[in-house]
Parts: structure tokens; C-alpha cells; sequence
């Protein structure tokens, strides 16, 4: 009898992230890796590899190089922009939308299934434009489809979010981050406060 197979893959992105945020897409992720109480994740070119390895994205087959580094960190300015426009209810600035289109125009990696272990065979990339794209055609998707009114702010820190939960009631980047900042304080703010003798 042939073993049953799950009936969703693993999904792309890994647990061995930087910060705990959950963002929902690939490309609010890349938003997510310079925040203003954290390191910058695409500081250099070995944060930049680290960081795409945690999403299981490759790297270009002679390495990363400062331009490369340059190419994501401009990609990120304009879709964190796009983001906060759509956010706003204001409309799209047109470079930001011109630079995410030619981004998207690239054709994506290629990954094989091998034929004599469930393993994948990875072709290489001469550049970063395959990834660019991957991340490029996930902002397009998220800023066209889906329900708008799930592309939120986290009500602690402000970073972009899409929330997919089965209530569509998420208010955090992350219950460990934000959610708990927010339960703490709250929690000594009840606390704090003086009892009333009647």
C-alpha cells in the first residue's frame, strides 16, 4: 500500500527567521527586514544571501554583489510605498510602479523534481533578477487580489501585515512581538491603576 501524501506541501517559507513576523506574503517579508527598531536584514551582501535562504529563494550562481544588494533594497523602498498607498486608500505612484513591473517582467527561478529522490534540483541563477520577480509578481498579487481589507498595519509597530486568519480579526505582526507588548502593557496599566474603596 502506497503511504498516504499530506494534502498541503510545506510551505515555501522556513521558521528560521530573523524576527518572529508573520507577514502573510513573500513581499511584505521583504518589507519586514528593515524595520525602525531593528537591524536592517539586506544590509550586505551575506545578510541579503541569509535572508533569502530563510525563504528558500537562491542566490545568484557567482554570489551576491553590492549592486545585487542595491537592486533588492530598491525594490523593497518601492513596494513598502505601494503598500502604504494602498493602505491610505491613495493611488499607486507611478516609478514605484513602472520599477515593480520591469522587476516582475523577469522570468522566475526554475526548481526540478529529481527522478531518483524526493529532492529538488536547483538551476542557477546568473543574477538576482529571478528573484526580484518572485517577489515582484507576489506584491502585484497582493496589492490587486484577494480581499483589500486584509492588508493591514499592526496596531503596535506599523508594520504591513496580510492577515490570514480564519476570522480576518488579526491586529498584530506578531502575538509574540506586538501582541504580547500590547497584553503587558495593558496588563500593567490595569494593574496600576488605584482600587476604589466603597
Amino acid at each position: 500500500m502506497t503511504p498516504s501524501v499530506a494534502a498541503e506541501p510545506a510551505p515555501m517559507r522556513t521558521t528560521t527567521r530573523t524576527r518572529r513576523v508573520d507577514t502573510g506574503s513573500l513581499c511584505l517579508d521583504l518589507v519586514a527586514t528593515r524595520t525602525p527598531d531593528g537591524p536592517d536584514l539586506l544590509a550586505t551582501a551575506d545578510d541579503t544571501a541569509a535572508w533569502l535562504a530563510t525563504l528558500d529563494l537562491p542566490t545568484p550562481a557567482a554570489g551576491l554583489t553590492s549592486l545585487d544588494v542595491d537592486r533588492i533594497q530598491v525594490l523593497r523602498a518601492a513596494v513598502d510605498r505601494l503598500v502604504r498607498a494602498r493602505l491610505a486608500g491613495a493611488g499607486p505612484d507611478p516609478e514605484d510602479v513602472g520599477h515593480l513591473n520591469v522587476c516582475a517582467a523577469a522570468p522566475t527561478p526554475t526548481f526540478f523534481l529529481r527522478g531518483d529522490a524526493w529532492a529538488r534540483i536547483e538551476v542557477p541563477q546568473p543574477d538576482l533578477a529571478g528573484v526580484l520577480s518572485v517577489l515582484a509578481r507576489d506584491a502585484v498579487h497582493l496589492l490587486t487580489t484577494g480581499e483589500p481589507g486584509r492588508l493591514r498595519s499592526c496596531e503596535g509597530c506599523g508594520l504591513a501585515f496580510y492577515d490570514r486568519s480564519p476570522s480576518g480579526a488579526r491586529r498584530w505582526c506578531s502575538m509574540r512581538r506586538c501582541g504580547e507588548r500590547s497584553a503587558s502593557a495593558n496588563y500593567r496599566r490595569r494593574h496600576a491603576e488605584p482600587t476604589t474603596a466603597t
